[in-house]
């Protein structure tokens, strides 16, 4: 795990991350490729995770209803369960409260809402059915957000 790299991911990335998404949100989750990727529209940002220059990993963030989200988290299956999603998110939280971010929201799956929890993030609500399983409402202050955790 030595070698990967995370990092912003650049427009020559995105092919590979839309396939990434509808391997992982599609074929294991059940949600329509429709509804995958992100309007230009919301300004979205990217951040991957690479091993020799192959993206093993992503996650976004973009601006909706006068907020910012985070999510399409996605790790490719046979990386799971070696801690490149809890970096990778660190990474992009990082760089998100590096700027003038303030707060970040999301609706997370259960394995993403241990992550954000143990880094400072709040539930807001009750998780909901989307597509097979669920979602929770959550929030990440930068007041509340500890990097030093992972």
């Amino acid at each position: 795990m030595n070698d990967i790299v995370i990092r912003r991911a650049m427009q020559e990335d995105m092919n590979r991350i839309i396939e990434m998404e509808i391997e992982v949100f599609t074929d294991e989750q059940g949600i329509p490729a429709a509804l995958q990727g992100i309007s230009d529209e919301k300004s979205p940002i990217w951040w991957c995770a690479t091993l020799d220059e192959n993206i093993i990993g992503a996650v976004a963030a973009w601006k909706e209803n006068g907020q910012l989200h985070w999510g399409r988290f996605i790790v490719q299956k046979e990386f799971r369960g070696q801690q490149l999603g809890r970096k990778l998110a660190k990474h992009s939280f990082d760089d998100l409260f590096s700027s003038e971010i303030d707060e970040i929201y999301m609706e997370a799956r259960e394995t993403t809402v241990k992550i954000v929890s143990n880094i400072g993030g709040h539930i807001l609500g009750d998780p909901v059915p989307f597509f097979e399983g669920t979602v929770t409402p959550m929030i990440l202050k930068r007041s509340d957000y500890n990097s030093d955790f992972y």
